[in-house]
């Protein structure tokens, strides 16, 4: 930091200085810009995960650090294992860095305080990592916004911000795939129940992957786009002491049921798409209507239906 107090990244000598106000710029340009491109909930928070320091193979020594990329335009904060959140509708930025242990100094030096960062990268407030969930809680937040995409350069996703309590939220990403509620669904299992393996291969289909038996397989590795509408089926389940749980459940991606109403042995639903009941079906029937899906214009031989929905 030069005399004058303004925050600054800068190596001394002629190196150059580049100021925490572009950083704090940035921030604004991406509030603006979801603001115009999302239909964002009040109060929604961005998270972003800073990049993580990584060993070489099995050893204990650290491969050189380079900060993640977007994380860095939008904090250029130099530290590996920090996350970052800014408040949408005030634009407040939030730093979380590492609680390191004693230890840490006699190997790796000083270690400072959170003020220290507050005044080092002009954010309004620091915490530690493990404080996350309980600061982006008190922002009375409803919706995360995270980054998630394929980096078309490298062929590499870019992978959306992830921490204890994430699950409690509802999450906006640029692409949500079946592949992400598998993972929330992992994280799930091991970080309360302490279930670190889960039972099969997890089945997370929506639309018309719902059909696939085993769905998950490394053919269909739960990689299909979740759309505004889907019917979910999770088929999944954790395992304890080599006791599994096994525990289907269906719900809109949405969140929203729409009406339905039951002919005979046809539900339809508001909107006229007719799907499968409860009624016994002969394989025949079922493998023609289920390619088409919700498309299917076939129809059944009547069967009385005495199920209610």
């Amino acid at each position: 930091m030069p005399a004058s107090g303004e925050p600054v990244y800068w190596l001394g000598n002629d190196t150059l200085r580049v100021s925490a106000a572009l950083f704090a710029e940035n921030r604004r340009r991406l509030c603006q810009g979801l603001k115009a491109k999302c239909e964002l909930v009040p109060k929604s928070v961005v998270v972003l995960q800073g990049g993580e320091q990584k060993q070489r193979y099995c050893t204990d020594t650290d491969v050189v650090f380079r900060q993640e990329s977007f994380f860095h335009w939008a904090f250029g904060v130099i530290e590996a294992d920090c996350y970052g959140a800014i408040h949408m509708d005030s634009g407040k930025a939030f730093l979380f860095v590492p609680k390191l242990p004693e230890s840490y100094a006699t190997w790796m030096g000083e270690i400072y305080p959170r003020e220290h960062f507050k005044e080092k990268y002009a954010v309004d407030e620091v915490h530690y990592t493990s404080d996350v969930s309980k600061v982006v809680t008190a922002q009375q937040s409803s919706m995360l916004l995270s980054s998630r995409g394929l980096n078309t350069d490298s062929g590499s996703t870019c992978r959306e911000a992830s921490f204890e309590g994430i699950s409690r939220y509802v999450s906006k990403t640029s692409i949500i795939h079946h592949c992400h509620l598998v993972c929330l669904f992992k994280i799930f299992c091991f970080s309360t129940t302490a279930m670190r393996h889960i039972s099969f291969t997890c089945i997370r289909g929506s639309g018309h992957n719902c059909s696939v038996i085993y769905y998950g397989h490394p053919g269909a590795p739960n990689d299909k786009t979740i759309e505004d509408g889907d019917m979910g089926l999770f088929d999944m389940g954790g395992k304890y002491y080599c006791y599994t749980s096994y525990i289907t459940c269906s719900f809109p991606a949405n969140g929203k049921f729409r009406i339905v109403r039951v002919e005979e042995n046809i539900v339809v639903t508001a909107d006229g798409i007719e799907l499968l009941t409860c009624v016994p079906r002969t394989v025949e029937e079922i493998e023609a209507f289920m390619p088409e899906g919700r498309d299917s214009s076939k129809s059944f031989s009547p069967v009385v239906c005495s199920d209610t929905f």
